[in-house]
């Protein structure tokens, strides 16, 4: 038995992808007869899901209190001496604020420690703690990187984001070993004779599939549904997937367009739903539970959009991808330029992000082709296997227990 100790600055329980992911690699870890302690947050109302957790296995140690997100900064701009300082005088705060967490994080880990495997999640409120870690423990610690802070920060300048990745580079490269969720990272890390010396663990999301709650098949679910859920943000493209539905909608008029999340882009599509006319087919809904979202929400729609801007996409593939296939949605998604394409070509519709007609086109002579969606719906289902928590927990805990370079085993992936 291995004792994984995980630090996440993620909310548990959440709404959020990020939860997710976390939550099922922990109760798939768990399963196979390892300890978990999990550092994080604290947060409101959540006793009764650290009891649940702690039935399962699942050791919880909360943080004080929840530290403010670095992504509020990222939307001022200094365009005048004003501007500036405000920037700054915010910053300063901010740091100080992380300074008391990171040592809050750190007298946790300190009670904690011993001789265990240790998965950081690498992320802003978690920096101070890495880098503290790479001088003193780097050889015991796996940095679980999502995605890097300066592909993050668009809104600041150029050079300012080009320092910022050589210096998280440097970082995350101080460390023996490194879980890497976006396959772009590790070309950047330049994995080479030198990097062989590292232990590379190159993964990505998963859910598990065995307590995936039962959901509709989609013959049985309306034709013309379509949802998208998340954050309502630029960088999740919802502001296309709306112009997509809104021509959907001049060909098929009860077509129904299940928009659930909250961002700062609501108010604007809210206005850009009454300026097309089609407020009586657009539902806008505010962030559920996950166990709400699939239990219910899931049972109401046939399509799912996941339409990514170029300069925002990721090759890293997005939970609510994973959940789809499991459930056998039809998904509608832009590249990912990605090794997992592979597999996601056979099972989802690949459209080019911008182009409203070709896309419209696309969904429209499937719209039309009843079996083909269920053809495509069972696909789906298939290529979910692949990305079963199960058998990710299993490379993670081979990897802890001293692997070299490891990539996702495509000899997996069912044949279509």
């Amino acid at each position: 038995m291995i004792t994984i100790l995980i630090i996440s600055p993620s909310d548990f329980p959440g709404v959020t992808g990020d939860f997710t992911n976390y939550y099922e690699l922990i109760k798939a870890i768990v399963k196979m007869g390892h300890r978990v302690i999990l550092i994080c947050p604290k947060k409101e109302n959540s006793e009764k899901f650290d009891r649940e957790s702690l039935r399962q296995g699942i050791i919880i140690k909360r943080i004080p209190y929840r530290p403010p997100r670095l992504y509020e900064f990222s939307k001022f701009r200094g365009k005048n001496l004003l501007g500036i300082v405000s920037i700054l005088v915010r910053l300063v705060v901010y740091l100080f604020i992380e300074l008391i967490y990171t040592l809050l994080l750190y007298i946790q880990y300190k009670r904690i420690a011993t001789e265990k495997a240790y998965l950081v999640r690498y992320h802003v409120l978690t920096l101070p703690l890495i880098f503290l870690l790479s001088f003193i423990d780097k050889n015991n610690i796996v940095v679980d990187v999502y995605g890097l802070m300066a592909h993050d920060l668009s809104s600041f300048p150029r050079r300012i984001r080009k320092f910022l990745l050589i210096i998280e580079l440097g970082l995350i490269s101080r460390f023996k070993k490194i879980r890497i969720l976006n396959p772009r990272i590790m070309n950047l890390l330049n994995i080479g004779e030198k990097g062989e010396k590292k232990k590379i663990l190159l993964s990505y999301v998963g859910v598990n599939i065995e307590d995936f709650p039962k959901v509709r098949s989609i013959d049985t679910i309306e034709n013309f549904t379509f949802c998208f859920y998340g954050a309502l943000e630029k960088w999740q493209g919802i502001d296309f997937a709306l112009m997509v539905f809104s021509e959907i909608v001049k060909t098929y008029k009860n077509a129904t367009f299940y928009i659930i999340g909250r961002g700062s882009l609501k108010e604007y599509l809210i206005k850009k739903v009454k300026q097309l006319g089609i407020e009586h087919n657009v539902m806008f809904v505010s962030p559920v539970p996950r166990e709400k979202l699939l239990q219910d929400w899931f049972n109401k729609f046939r399509f799912v959009f996941l339409l990514r801007p170029p300069e925002f996409s990721s090759s890293m593939i997005p939970v609510k991808l994973v959940e789809s296939l499991i459930a056998g949605k039809i998904v509608i998604r832009t590249p990912f330029n990605t090794i997992f394409d592979v597999i996601l070509d056979k099972c989802t519709i690949t459209v080019n992000y911008g182009k409203v007609n070709e896309t419209k086109y696309k969904i429209l002579r499937l719209l039309n082709n009843e079996e083909k969606q269920i053809e495509i719906s069972k696909k789906a289902m298939q290529c979910a296997r692949f990305f079963d928590t199960k058998k990710l927990a299993k490379e993670l805990i081979s990897f802890v227990r001293d692997v070299q370079v490891i990539k996702p085993d495509m000899s997996e992936v069912v044949t279509l």
